[in-house]
C-alpha cells in the first residue's frame, strides 16, 4: 500500500480540517506520515505531522508520534526520528 492510499482509505478521503494542504506523504518500516500544512487560530501557518501504523493489515493512528508543529522545521525533523 502507498502512503496516500493509507491515509485515503483510513479517513475516508477526508483532510484534516487545521491541516489540510497536504504537502507529502512517506513511509517509515510499518510506520505511514502525512505533512501537511494550514492555517493556525491567529492565521500563522501551521505544521500537522500524523502517523498511521499497518499492524496485522489494519491501520492505527500513532497519537504519540503525530501532532501540530509551528514551523516546518520541527515538523522535518519529528519525521527524521521516525526514520
Amino acid at each position: 500500500m502507498e502512503p496516500w492510499e493509507a491515509f485515503d482509505k483510513h479517513y475516508n478521503g477526508q483532510t484534516n480540517f487545521m491541516t489540510p494542504d497536504v504537502i507529502r506523504c512517506g513511509k517509515a518500516g510499518t510506520l505511514f506520515y502525512e505533512l501537511s500544512s494550514g492555517d493556525g487560530f491567529n492565521g500563522e501557518t501551521i505544521y500537522g505531522v500524523t502517523v498511521l501504523e499497518c499492524l496485522n493489515g489494519g491501520l492505527n493512528k500513532r497519537q504519540d508520534l503525530s501532532g501540530c508543529h509551528h514551523s516546518r522545521k520541527e515538523a522535518e525533523d519529528k519525521i527524521r526520528e521516525m526514520k
